[in-house]
């Protein structure tokens, strides 16, 4: 008699089975992983968006403009970084993709580098861009007087 290869019926279930658990553990953990992914890389781009502007103030010579595409606090929409001399747009960055929030503490709509590199806007001790999704961790943009920033990655979102 000659030997079939394959699978048995059992075999099969008991491998699909597997399968099932393993899936049903890791889709939910790869949904977590995408939102984090993409709300560290909306802050990154406001970051680079910021380093942007504090680069050129210094290599101009001359204040340049954060400005949020809304005109209020609300920076999900995008925002450009442009001279503050007529108004001359450096990069525009596009709005951002989610269910989130990305909003400037103290309703800031512009954030303004000197020649200097410093920051100019007028803020407590420090400027801060939270970015929230409905109650989650969240991301918290502070942004010094002497124009360094720092991203808290672990910001309880209320």
């Amino acid at each position: 008699m000659k030997k079939q290869n394959g699978f048995t019926l059992v075999e099969l279930m008991i491998g699909l089975a597997i399968v099932a658990i393993v899936l049903s553990i890791g889709v939910p953990s790869f949904g977590d992983l995408m939102r984090n992914n993409r709300m560290t890389t909306q802050v990154n781009e406001l970051v680079g968006a910021l380093n942007l502007a504090r680069s050129e103030a210094v290599k101009r010579g001359q204040s340049i403009n954060v400005t949020a595409a809304s005109g209020d606090s609300n920076w999900k929409a995008g925002w450009t970084v442009e001279t503050t001399v007529g108004g001359t747009d450096i990069r525009i960055y596009a709005s951002q993709d989610g269910e989130h929030t990305l909003i400037a503490d103290g309703g800031q709509s512009t954030f303004t580098y000197d020649s200097q590199g410093f920051l100019s806007t007028a803020c407590a001790a420090n400027c801060t861009v939270t970015l929230c999704e409905s109650g989650e961790i969240g991301r918290r943009l502070s942004v010094a007087p002497s124009g360094h920033m720092s991203v808290d990655g672990r910001y309880a979102c209320p």
